[in-house]
């Protein structure tokens, strides 16, 4: 809980509970845009106490600028997530916006109540062109610190890392289950970048093989997104076991 949110109580938690509707609709549409995103983002569920879960559906945590008229400053969203996306909602009695994203050399208008996700980290923005009125926003957002300490939690109960490769989940307790993830073997293709220049007038393209097994080696044992979600439903299973 941040220290704006505990100061501004009971108001800033009256204003969470009155656009509640408004957060779970932009969490679906993260779950329809990137499921492995919304996972990767709820799993902290898990970790915390019932009290204490994110605030904005999805999103840990949002942050509100009000009476906006003037240009904002380019700028990256550094703490955040470094490949999270997320979500800002205009609103106000003005007729029109743009907002800037530098490295990708687009301006995108956005009139009240529209909504956008992308990376705000590794992408400069910033709005300019306000037309009309007052533009306010919400801006949805996970930092990287809280990910960070759930996937270091994970790893003490998994013994892997996150990412791939096998691991172990061992909670310790009277009817938890051990789940062993084994690496997979599918073959991947890649393109070779030494490529013959009589082969391409040939239409022909080299390709090398290798084995998810071999990936899994390079990445020192890190656990993906399917492996996590296993760990979780497995997690799950031993519980309702051992409530039974």
């Amino acid at each position: 809980m941040s220290g704006d949110y505990l100061r501004d109580l009971p108001n800033s938690q009256q204003w969470l509970d009155a656009n509640k509707d408004l957060f779970q609709h932009l969490t679906d549409v993260l779950r329809l845009l990137d499921p492995q995103m919304y996972i990767r983002y709820i799993s902290i569920k898990d970790f915390l106490p019932p009290d204490i879960q994110p605030a904005c559906g999805a999103w840990y945590a949002c942050a509100i600028n009000q009476d906006m008229t003037m240009d904002g400053i380019a700028h990256l969203d550094r703490s955040d997530y470094y490949c999270g996306l997320n979500v800002v909602v205009g609103w106000g009695d003005y007729t029109s916006s743009k907002l800037v994203l530098w490295d990708l050399g687009l301006v995108l208008e956005l009139l009240p109540g529209d909504a956008i996700l992308f990376l705000s980290r590794i992408i400069t923005h910033n709005t300019v062109d306000i037309q009309g009125g007052v533009r306010n926003l919400v801006n949805c957002f996970v930092h990287q610190t809280p990910l960070s300490w759930k996937d270091k939690k994970v790893e003490e109960l998994t013994g892997s890392k996150r990412r791939g490769g096998p691991g172990k989940y061992d909670k310790k307790g009277k009817g938890k289950q051990v789940v062993q993830i084994e690496p997979k073997e599918k073959k991947r293709k890649r393109e070779d970048s030494n490529v013959d220049i009589g082969d391409l007038d040939k239409g022909k393209q080299k390709q090398i093989e290798e084995s998810d097994g071999e990936m899994d080696e390079e990445m020192g044992g890190i656990l993906n997104t399917d492996d996590e979600m296993e760990i979780m439903y497995a997690a799950h299973d031993g519980e309702d076991e051992e409530s039974d």
